[in-house]
């Protein structure tokens, strides 16, 4: 696949006259296009069975993708280069898939709530098990390698990982060994230590639960 218009293109030109906001609809349309396969899988691999009876990954792809790109257009600040827009629309992605999920379980208690029943409900572990979380990991690695196509550069592969996933840097490391190659002093090439990895997904959760909460308190 060719490589898409660059982001540069879309962002900024919305509001500079009529050339450029022709321009940025075209990187926009080119963008969307680009993007929306990528999107939608990375959607289809956080989505559970009950949650894909509701909505299609596509619907919740294009819900995200759109409002990266409007976003993009409108708020440079915010997403700077390639890299940024494709890291804020993967979270993006994952929130609004958490959303309709939340929004899914809400529906279901409000039915078990006028439903009477004999039965008692078994209480729900919050912790996952080897299971759940291996099958996790080989999901975020398949997402890395859907979404990107260089996905052996490290910081890109465990910043989306973490948001991805919230896991600890140590069980990162082993997520991503797959992706990259570690030097003979068992450190991640380019200078990425553990230490690093750890500063990197500290910093990146902070604002991805900030962001969260906005949401959130948008959302009530």
């Amino acid at each position: 696949m060719k490589e898409p218009t660059p982001i540069t293109d879309l962002i900024g030109k919305t509001h500079m006259g009529r050339r450029s906001a022709r321009e940025a609809e075209d990187a926009y349309t080119d963008l969307y296009d680009y993007y929306l396969n990528r999107a939608r899988a990375l959607a289809a691999q956080q989505m559970g069975p009950m949650l894909k009876a509701r909505r299609t990954p596509t619907s919740i792809a294009h819900e995200a993708l759109t409002s990266c790109l409007e976003n993009a257009a409108t708020a440079p600040a915010r997403i700077a280069s390639r890299k940024e827009f494709e890291m804020y629309l993967c979270a993006h992605v994952n929130r609004k898939v958490a959303n309709a999920a939340a929004h899914e379980q809400a529906q279901k208690r409000d039915i078990k709530k006028e439903t009477p029943t004999d039965e008692t409900p078994r209480a729900e572990s919050s912790v996952a098990s080897p299971v759940d979380k291996a099958v996790a990991s080989e999901l975020a690695i398949q997402t890395v390698r859907c979404l990107f196509e260089e996905p052996d550069e490290p910081r890109r592969a465990i910043v989306v990982l973490g948001l991805l996933l919230e896991y600890s840097p140590g069980e990162i490391r082993e997520m991503i060994r797959p992706l990259v190659t570690e030097d003979e002093n068992g450190e991640l090439p380019l200078g990425y230590s553990q230490s690093s990895i750890r500063q990197i997904l500290k910093k990146r959760k902070a604002i991805l639960g900030k962001q969260l909460s906005k949401n959130a308190q948008a959302d009530e």
